[in-house]
């Protein structure tokens, strides 16, 4: 039930967003353009799997949701949809992933519960398993990213919506969150 009495409780989150501020809410989304479709040696789908996964490590079932669809129609696996929206968002090493994604997940998620505890060893993990520091440094803003969303979503107090409209899903999904701006 959103916190905003002025939100209605099917409200989408650009939609709040739009309500308050179109500004903030028009520069978030070329932020997510720039961050998850943006150059990045990090593929575009394995943007949006950290992101949902941050999603589901918050318990944001909104967002979980949301991305859990985009990822789907970007080729992730049902398998893995159902993995990250599960309690395998608590256990990395469970997820059906790259086994390289998994240090930048580790990472991710202490970067979302517990930051303060991130040492050198957590970022030699990631270089380890064969990704260099600008990839990390990606997967660090992927996930400030959707932390930012989550806290916006689970601020506002927005449901989590029944369904989903499988053409905005495949539009994102192919043609990346420019296509929102476009029709602001």
């Amino acid at each position: 039930m959103p916190l905003l009495p002025s939100v209605e409780g099917n409200s989408g989150i650009l939609s709040s967003m739009f309500r308050f501020n179109r500004a903030v809410a028009r520069t978030v989304v070329e932020l997510h353009e720039l961050v998850l479709r943006g150059d990045s040696p990090l593929s575009p789908l394995e943007r949006e799997i950290l992101g949902t996964f941050v999603s589901a490590v918050n318990r944001c079932d909104y967002s979980t949701k949301v991305h859990c669809s985009i990822i789907r129609e970007m080729g992730a696996s049902d398998e893995l949809c159902s993995a990250i929206g599960s309690y395998l968002a608590d256990n990395v090493d469970e997820l059906p992933v790259d086994a390289k994604l998994k240090p930048l997940l580790h990472y991710i998620r202490k970067l979302t519960l517990r930051p303060e505890s991130l040492s050198m060893a957590d970022a030699n993990a990631v270089y380890a398993a064969g990704w260099e520091e600008r990839a990390l440094y990606d997967a660090i803003v992927v996930c400030s990213l959707y932390n930012l969303m989550n806290r916006l979503v689970l601020g506002i107090g927005l449901d989590t919506p029944s369904s989903l409209d499988p053409e905005n899903i495949r539009t994102i999904s192919h043609l990346g969150y420019r296509i929102i701006l476009e029709n602001l």
